[in-house]
């Protein structure tokens, strides 16, 4: 579909060869080039620039594809509501379900008519971008892009950056980016890493009953179980970081507010039909959007979100069968070229769902499904969202959305139950070291040098260095 969407935008373009066309990661500032070999914090945005070096009409994209999306989002600028290209009126979408434009992630050396359209779907998470007009001599060598890394969770993240000019399935460039545990313990709004977080830090000093999803406050950085000197080397090695967080991140738009159709009901539930259900943590259920009709209502197209109420506690398998768990059933008559699931628009975490019948009513009862995993202890709501829903006669119909409750239990916990005595004597343990001041911290890190890990890791001016500034920072 995506190249079904290029072809109707530039095919009046002819293709050009030629050479000059790179994109760059950078620090936040967006001047200075990061070094990719270098971790990133969970939480941390970094500016990736396209940067060219000739003034030809171009067309290509940067996008998180497959099991990398779990770890990393792109994100454009400035989203602009006056571009949205979206008749409801239609019997479906031509081509996608909006066609947008993020005016502050095209630079002014990429011309007047330069685009950056959203793209989503089961495989891939981006943006592609262009020059589109042949008339439009306004472009020239220098930054064309920019698009927002957003390091998202644990793990290594590759970024593929496309030139359709040459290739469309074959990448120009991959980035490899390695996102790590942030070090921002006390979840100042800017990503620091500064001396507050370094007394957090402290507080869990040599805590050895570390585990999710806590992880004791985030001090256990290398998820072993225990606050120790490995934990303290790898926190100094983003010492004094600053990762702004004051990006214009975009929005779909909300759907209208509208009075919801009692006659026409998508609803979520487990197989018994239950919209309350109780599962253990790690518990894995499949679960269906439902749709009942009463009289005459129908539809004809759906589609349709659900999303998570705390992403911290569930997980959606958002991925096709049979390499995932996501399955459309709605029938009787489906045109497949329509069918879609992936991550969600309002929240990647969630999944959609699009599907077409060829102009007959859908059947009641399961229109799609899913698998969802429970993450931790506590009460999760799945939530639908209408993104659109046509009946046969091609009108909008506002649906009735229910939602689905679950209680997730831990079972083993609740019968291993709690050693208070444990946990006040650990917390005696690290008493100590919270309550040090600047000059304080950095004597005790000076006495840590004898420790045999900092000198496995770190040469004496490199931990010389970082005690100076622990001691300068008060």
């Amino acid at each position: 579909m995506r190249k079904f969407l290029f072809v109707l935008l530039i095919f009046h373009i002819n293709t050009l060869l030629y050479a000059g066309v790179q994109c760059q990661v950078r620090l936040p500032d967006g001047l200075t080039p990061y070094d990719c070999n270098n971790s990133v914090m969970v939480g941390a945005k970094l500016p990736i620039v396209v940067i060219s070096e000739c003034n030809n009409i171009w067309s290509g994209g940067l996008f998180i594809e497959d099991q990398n999306r779990i770890t990393g989002q792109l994100i454009a600028r400035g989203l602009d509501p006056n571009t949205l290209l979206y008749d409801p009126n239609r019997s479906f979408y031509e081509v996608t379900p909006y066609i947008d434009d993020f005016n502050d992630s095209h630079l002014v050396s990429a011309g007047q008519s330069a685009r950056v359209t959203a793209w989503e779907d089961s495989m891939i998470q981006g943006f592609d971008l262009y020059t589109t007009e042949v008339n439009d001599s306004n472009f020239i060598p220098g930054e064309w892009f920019v698009i927002d890394y957003n390091a998202i969770a644990f793990g290594d993240c590759n970024i593929v950056f496309y030139d359709y000019n040459n290739s469309w399935t074959d990448p120009l460039q991959l980035i490899k980016l390695t996102n790590v545990p942030t070090r921002n313990l006390d979840n100042d709004a800017n990503q620091n890493v500064s001396f507050t977080d370094f007394a957090v830090f402290g507080s869990q000093w040599l805590n050895i009953d570390c585990g999710e999803p806590n992880w004791c406050g985030g001090a256990d950085l290398n998820r072993d179980g225990y606050v120790d000197a490995v934990d303290l080397g790898l926190f100094s090695e983003h010492w004094l970081w600053n990762y702004p967080t004051d990006y214009n991140t975009p929005q779909r738009p909300s759907d209208p507010i509208y009075t919801q159709d009692p006659n026409i009901i998508y609803r979520l539930c487990d197989v018994n039909g239950a919209n309350e259900i109780t599962i253990d943590v790690n518990e894995s259920i499949r679960l269906y959007i439902d749709l009942t009709t009463i009289d005459d209502s129908n539809v004809s197209m759906f589609y349709v979100e659900a999303d998570i109420s705390n992403t911290a506690l569930g997980w959606i398998d958002n991925t096709e069968y049979p390499s995932g768990t996501a399955i459309i059933h709605a029938g009787p008559d489906r045109d497949t070229f329509w069918d879609y699931w992936g991550p969600g628009t309002e929240q990647p975490e969630g999944i959609e769902f699009v599907a077409v019948t060829q102009g007959n009513p859908i059947d009641d009862g399961h229109l799609a499904s899913f698998v969802y995993t429970a993450f931790g202890s506590g009460d999760v709501v799945l939530n639908l969202k209408n993104w659109s829903s046509l009946n046969t006669q091609n009108e909008d119909v506002f649906p009735t959305l229910d939602s689905i409750l679950i209680h997730q239990v831990d079972t083993e916990q609740l019968m291993m139950g709690t050693t208070d005595s444990m946990e006040t004597s650990s917390a005696l343990q690290q008493e100590d070291l919270s309550t040090y001041n600047a000059d304080e911290l950095a004597d005790w890190l000076d006495n840590l040098w004898s420790e045999e890990e900092i000198r496995q890791m770190y040469t004496k001016q490199e931990w010389d260095e970082f005690v100076s500034s622990v001691s300068d920072s008060n």
